[in-house]
């Protein structure tokens, strides 16, 4: 939201397409930037829908089982929430269901060089947004060995191309300076290639798999799950198309998921939740192939499409989401003048970023993350302290300091006082001592608490009777 209204690189690879949507979005006169963007998503997430139609309409040639195709993928948890927030999963989505539909072209008859170069162009855009385009190698591979004979060339120079020519240095995350920076870039190696964050947290291979198969009945509301799954069965078996789709399926779904190294529980679950959707599109494809099995029967399923919408409808009412905002204003009323605020974690930062970039809000305070000030791209313009750790860097600003309790628990400090939302500290020449245990009051006011509630609540949709 902040970069459609400033400009700039988003975080890891750095998104150039997407930040470039949204600027154009950014131009209307319509409401709030964030308003915007969210608008730009969401038109994003309905083009993901509208070409999954087309193509379980061609390959089942059922328009019921379209419906229903199209239906249970918009309305499934995951997808609806990420397809009405600046959030990169519903281009990426978009991109999945046209590799689908020109997978389904092929299958029905289109072997040329337009249906190769539509394939390269779309695996190479594709690959500028978002690296996941890779898990649908197996569906990418089976239409490409389809239209070979016809094209080769496009096959092997579209996608690098398309790619070369849609990155652009100012737009990227870090520098590219050689071929390695571009092959770390392409590996995403500053997050863990095989890995969701490079964290190295101790998490069995098997814990997002079995937590994302345990939803799979809440989000396709039973009826919409069970078709998919026996026609998956019973299209496995062709050595075509259906297998191909399968696979990428596995691929994009356990098989993916398996290599997650965040806990599968709570907020990391939350994290997880988002590369969920990328099965979803080929799984959605799947449910309306089931559906033109049923025959006349199929007609029924088109009653689960309002019933998904009652199950999730809370899922995607982000109107009643108010925690950031207001932990964002509190924050920078609190803050004393001319103070520098470090805190930590995403909807932090980019969020306090949002109100001072965006909102025009308390611009004379600087809000800065201990974390990516190791980074050397980051805030240039911020001398480092030779020495490692946070009192240095503390000790390093001769202005008002103001952190979260988080950074605080176990770090030598200057004597602090606690506000309302942050911990303050005394400009003194006082020995350092360990910040106290945060009190039990102050622990129920701490903001990661809360959100982390929040989130659970959401996950769990009991959030109204939480």
């Amino acid at each position: 939201m902040t970069l459609a209204f400033t400009d700039g690189a988003a975080h890891a690879p750095g998104y150039p397409l997407f930040v470039a949507w949204l600027r154009a979005w950014a131009w209307l006169p319509l409401g709030e930037v964030a308003l915007r963007t969210s608008l730009a998503t969401a038109v994003l997430g309905a083009a993901a829908v509208g070409v999954l139609h087309r193509a379980a309409d061609r390959w089942t040639g059922s328009n019921v089982a379209a419906w229903c195709a199209a239906g249970a993928l918009a309305t499934t948890g995951a997808f609806w929430r990420y397809a009405t927030v600046a959030e990169v999963f519903a281009p990426a989505a978009l991109v999945a269901a046209l590799v689908v539909w020109i997978a389904v072209e092929v299958d029905r008859g289109w072997d040329g060089r337009g249906a190769a170069v539509a394939l390269g162009l779309t695996v190479g855009v594709g690959l500028t947004h978002h690296h996941t385009v890779v898990l649908l190698a197996p569906l990418i591979g089976w239409t490409a060995w389809r239209t070979r004979r016809r094209a080769p060339l496009a096959l092997v120079a579209v996608p690098p191309l398309s790619y070369g020519l849609l990155l652009g240095e100012d737009h990227l995350w870090g520098r590219i300076a050689g071929l390695d920076d571009l092959v770390d870039h392409v590996l995403r190696r500053g997050y863990g290639t095989f890995s969701l964050s490079g964290s190295g947290a101790d998490v069995a291979f098997w814990e997002h798999p079995v937590a994302w198969a345990l939803r799979l009945p809440a989000e396709w509301v039973f009826g919409f799950g069970v078709v998919g799954l026996l026609a998956a069965w019973r299209v496995v078996r062709d050595r075509g198309l259906g297998t191909a789709v399968v696979a990428s399926w596995v691929v994009a779904g356990p098989v993916f998921l398996a290599l997650f190294d965040v806990p599968a529980e709570g907020l990391g679950l939350v994290v997880a939740e988002r590369f969920h959707i990328l099965p979803a599109v080929l799984f959605a494809l799947l449910v309306g192939r089931g559906t033109a099995e049923l025959g006349q029967r199929g007609r029924f399923l088109l009653l689960l499409i309002p019933v998904s919408v009652a199950v999730h409808w809370r899922v995607g009412d982000h109107a009643r989401w108010n925690l950031l905002d207001d932990y964002v204003r509190g924050v920078l009323d609190e803050a004393p003048p001319d103070a520098v605020v470090l805190v930590q974690g995403d909807s932090a930062i980019y969020g306090l970023l949002y109100a001072q970039q965006v909102l025009a809000l308390r611009p004379d305070v600087d809000v800065l993350s201990p974390t990516l000030l190791q980074h050397p791209d980051y805030r240039p313009d911020i001398p480092r302290p030779e020495a490692p750790g946070l009192l240095p860097l503390v000790e390093s600003f001769e202005r008002p300091v103001c952190l979260q309790f988080e950074l605080a628990r176990g770090e030598l400090l200057p004597p602090a006082h606690p506000g309302g939302l942050l911990l303050h500290l005394q400009p003194t020449d006082a020995r350092p001592q360990p910040v106290p245990v945060v009190s039990a009051e102050l622990e129920a006011r701490s903001w990661e608490a809360a959100l982390l509630f929040e989130y659970r609540a959401a996950a769990s949709l009991q959030t109204e009777k939480r």
